[in-house]
């Protein structure tokens, strides 16, 4: 049996988006998942990257979207449409 997706949520979110860009604050990303976001989220810009091991990323991978600008200090991620 398998395990829904963790990010379920933010996928939704990102398929329901029109706009070229989206700016998102981690508090934001926060609500829409329904928990806080890892450490790791907050320490290393590879956390944002397309990875196996980072599943976050086929929230917006999966619905055309990929990580645009990341600054960790502000904790704001913007997305484009590829």
């Amino acid at each position: 049996m398998s395990r829904e997706y963790k990010f379920i949520e933010l996928m939704k979110y990102f398929s329901k988006q029109q706009d070229n860009k989206i700016t998102l604050t981690f508090s934001q990303i926060e609500k829409i998942i329904g928990f806080r976001l890892s450490d790791s989220a907050r320490k290393h810009y590879v956390y944002w990257k397309p990875s196996p091991r980072h599943t976050i990323t086929r929230s917006w991978v999966e619905n055309g979207y990929a990580e645009d600008e990341i600054d960790l200090k502000a904790e704001i991620i913007t997305f484009r449409k590829v």
